[in-house]
């Protein structure tokens, strides 16, 4: 178990911060990660936690600028994923109010209108609540990223494979719960472009659906 794993792991118990990791692994399991992504995210950190007083850095005065130098000198450590992971960590202590709040950083990404009008979409038009909005956002705005990363920002040009591509791949790190939510953000998201006329074919139809 999860549990017995933490009390047991060297790496997590000598680090910095682990006063911390045990609250973080239990909001990344709240939120549908599999044990198996949770124990590396956590692995991350446990060595993420010991650069931090070789830079004389402190937890408390972390940010995003910050931390840059730890991915710039560990590139070949870095793997795929531990930049978001990073991320998800300093909201967490955010939330905690363990660091203070980031200033807000204008959107300039090409995609900043898209998604600002589908989140007005959702409060307006389908009335959801703050926090379902906010954990539909990360879902497609990962997508996005991903999709036009060094592509020309088309959203006609997204076809049904790009969409289930996503999912199958991303749907591997997740617990059923978490995947689920994923597929419900891009179902929502894909009609809304149909039905604004963005895209001339409804690729809702095109979202895997994740059994339980």
């Amino acid at each position: 178990m999860l549990k017995d794993w933490l009390n047991n792991s060297k790496r997590v118990q000598d680090s910095p911060l682990r006063p911390y990791l045990r609250t973080f692994a239990t909001s990344l399991t709240d939120e549908g990660y599999t044990d198996l992504t949770v124990k590396s995210k956590l692995w991350f950190l446990a060595d993420f936690g010991q650069w931090l007083p070789k830079s004389n850095l402190s937890l408390r005065n972390l940010n995003e600028q910050r931390v840059e130098p730890f991915f710039s000198k560990n590139k070949r450590r870095v793997g795929r994923g531990d930049s978001r992971t990073l991320q998800q960590f300093l909201d967490h202590l955010r939330k905690g109010a363990i660091i203070p709040d980031r200033k807000p950083i204008p959107d300039k990404s090409p995609f900043a209108d898209i998604l600002s009008r589908y989140e007005k979409h959702l409060r307006s038009e389908r009335g959801l609540v703050t926090a379902t909005i906010i954990g539909y956002q990360p879902f497609v705005r990962t997508f996005l990223v991903e999709r036009f990363r060094e592509r020309p920002f088309s959203l006609r040009r997204l076809k049904p494979s790009d969409i289930s591509d996503f999912v199958l791949r991303h749907g591997r790190t997740m617990g059923v719960k978490r995947a689920q939510l994923m597929t419900t953000a891009f179902r929502s998201f894909l009609r809304f472009l149909f039905q604004n006329g963005e895209l001339q074919t409804d690729l809702a139809l095109s979202v895997p659906t994740v059994a339980d």
